[in-house]
């Protein structure tokens, strides 16, 4: 991968906007395959301000360890078939999603792109 494509994927807004691309319906012969559209994803919202729920706060400062009272990641994805939210940060070097039990970090240098 030559310096210029590395430096553009790890890039946060090329990251936010593949991410967004990827939730939209995309004609079934267009040179993007919306993955996260297929698996039922679609954008909830972009930079919500959300706080930790106080159960949650609670036991981690019962526990002793830092933690920030709000947080905001750049797009929240949500599941029509489940229920289900993913909460999305871009990175200079990955990207990271979050959900419910997992938490799951990708490196743009494992995803290829094909013109």
């Amino acid at each position: 991968m030559n310096h210029i494509r590395t430096e553009l994927l790890r890039d946060p807004l090329f990251q936010l906007n593949i991410i967004l691309w990827l939730t939209q319906p995309m004609p079934p012969q267009g040179s993007i395959t919306p993955l996260l559209h297929q698996k039922g994803f679609s954008v909830y919202a972009i930079a919500p301000t959300l706080s930790v729920p106080p159960g949650i706060a609670l036991a981690v400062q019962r526990s002793s360890l830092q933690t920030q009272q709000r947080v905001r990641p750049d797009v929240v994805l949500k599941s029509e078939t489940d229920l289900k939210f993913v909460l999305v940060v871009p990175r200079y070097i990955r990207f990271c999603a979050f959900w419910p039990g997992m938490v799951s970090c990708a490196t743009w240098e494992n995803i290829h792109i094909s013109n």
